[in-house]
């Protein structure tokens, strides 16, 4: 049994049977291996995607440009409305043909900070007819809104939010109007 770090993704399993991981795929760690417990050491601070493994498997913390690097790879895009949640979790907005309701899309990375480098353009895509302040939009420094509304329509609306190179996770809401 061993610890084992993938080379590439950085995902750390521990409590494997070792020969069946590869060794150029993964770092492969035997009980005894001082390396244990410097992985260990690392992990309390950084997730397992910024250990960099060095020439000769050696394991250290990522530079800053290299963790940067990582998180804009590995970013999401985030999407949060300010509305206060019904009794289904769902935000809740009024609609009345008249409000709006703003909607905060921000570009966020794996310890879930805002990654502020980039240059996507988000598009929204609702799946009912329901206004949007604009249909696509660049994000600056790694956030951007949309207003949505007003509308008639009433009942639980799902509105998707994707980049438009296809690089970033895509994200939804759900809104309740009212």
């Amino acid at each position: 049994m061993g610890i084992v770090l993938h080379r590439t993704t950085g995902e750390f399993r521990e409590s494997v049977h070792t020969p069946d991981f590869n060794p150029t795929e993964w770092v492969i760690l035997q009980r005894g291996d001082s390396r244990i417990a410097t992985l260990r050491t690392l992990l309390q601070t950084v997730p397992s995607q910024h250990v960099a493994i060095r020439s000769g498997d050696v394991l250290e913390e990522m530079t800053a440009g290299e963790k940067a690097t990582v998180e804009a790879v590995n970013a999401v895009l985030f999407v949060q409305s300010d509305a206060a949640p019904d009794i289904d979790g769902i935000p809740s907005v009024a609609a009345n043909g008249v409000a709006q309701h703003t909607i905060s899309i921000t570009k966020r990375g794996l310890r879930g900070g805002i990654v502020a480098s980039g240059t996507e353009t988000v598009r929204v895509l609702p799946e009912s007819p329901i206004t949007t302040s604009r249909g696509s939009f660049a994000l600056v420094a790694g956030a951007g809104s949309v207003t949505v509304g007003p509308t008639l329509l009433r009942g639980a609306l799902i509105i998707r939010f994707t980049d438009t190179a296809g690089v970033l996770r895509p994200a939804s809401i759900r809104l309740r109007f009212q």
